[in-house]
């Protein structure tokens, strides 16, 4: 349930509000550089909180620390707090010495006013200037970049007029290709396909086989066709004594075995065997023909060839076989 304020309670408030903060010290924040000399300004006001010129017995102390140390006690500043005009703001000069600190405290009291209190927050202006030199760098970087895009960044008219190229090229090459194709190329299916006959395409059909043929279940079905597919002891037992058509091996088998009598006998040549030749008791012989490879030997001097013969080279048989060593007969 929300509580109501009563009067009295409003009462204290605003009670407290007139007599007690008027008396309580304004206070400042403010930021300088380092070990550099500064100037502040400020107002001094009055327990009414009126703006208050011509302010006496004025008092200006400070006091400083780190943040590894704790404030210390106040002291004068080397300056004292003058009006600007009479405007009721007054300024300070400090030195860099009183300002070589993290933080100074300072407050300036004065007999018609609250004491004025200010904080100061002291910063390395070596950093500062380090941090402001870089991103004045950078800065410059990207101006000297962005300066060098073209005016309407965004047009792509280029890349489209390239594009364009491409495609152009594309578009004829494979127009190109296609003529080509269709010219020639199906020339040639045309006639591959013209010299296949109906039988080499039976062939080729029974080759489309998906997995193992020895494993197929109708491997009878792709099994060549057209040859013979008997033994050669079938071959060999073939009966051709009916034969009788032009070409067919079993006709010329058959004739060869019909016509045995017609088989060529060699003529020329002697008959006798060996021993019908030396059965003979008596043999002519002619006299050796020097002009003819025939021996011509008379048969009355055969038997009795004895002593040296010089036109005769070779083996001599008569009864008794002779033959030469040299140019003797033995």
């Amino acid at each position: 349930m929300k509580k109501s304020i009563s009067i009295f309670e409003w009462l204290i408030v605003i009670l407290f509000m007139v007599v007690v903060i008027p008396f309580v010290a304004q206070g400042l924040e403010l930021t300088r550089d380092k070990n550099v000399a500064t100037k502040i300004v400020f107002p001094l006001i009055d327990s009414n909180g009126t703006v208050t010129s011509g302010a006496s017995s004025l008092d200006s102390e400070y006091t400083y620390w780190n943040d590894s140390s704790i404030p210390g006690n106040y002291s004068d500043l080397s300056g004292e707090a003058v009006e600007v005009g009479s405007s009721g703001q007054y300024y300070l000069n400090l030195t860099a010495g009183e300002v070589n600190y993290d933080y100074i405290g300072i407050q300036v009291k004065s007999s018609e006013c609250l004491t004025q209190s200010i904080l100061i927050n002291t910063r390395l202006k070596e950093a500062v200037d380090t941090v402001d030199d870089y991103v004045d760098t950078e800065v410059a970087a990207i101006k000297a970049k962005t300066d060098n895009l073209p005016a309407d960044p965004a047009d792509d008219s280029d890349i489209d007029s390239q594009l364009a190229t491409i495609a152009g090229y594309i578009d004829t090459e494979v127009a190109d290709i296609l003529t080509d194709t269709g010219t020639t190329l199906n020339n040639y299916v045309d006639d591959l396909e013209t010299r296949l006959t109906a039988a080499r395409a039976g062939y080729l059909d029974k080759l489309n086989v998906s997995g193992t043929l020895a494993h197929s279940d109708a491997a009878a079905t792709y099994k060549a066709t057209g040859f013979s597919t008997h033994s050669a002891a079938d071959v060999m037992n073939v009966d051709v004594s009916a034969y009788s058509g032009a070409g067919y091996a079993g006709t010329y088998l058959k004739n060869l075995y019909d016509n045995q009598s017609n088989w060529l006998t060699a003529t020329g040549f002697s008959t006798h065997s060996a021993a019908d030749v030396w059965a003979v008791a008596t043999r002519a012989l002619t006299e050796l023909d020097e002009d003819s490879t025939t021996i011509d030997l008379d048969g009355s001097n055969v038997g009795g060839i004895t002593g040296t013969v010089n036109d005769f080279d070779g083996l001599i048989t008569h009864g008794d076989t002779y033959w030469k060593k040299g140019t003797t007969i033995y």
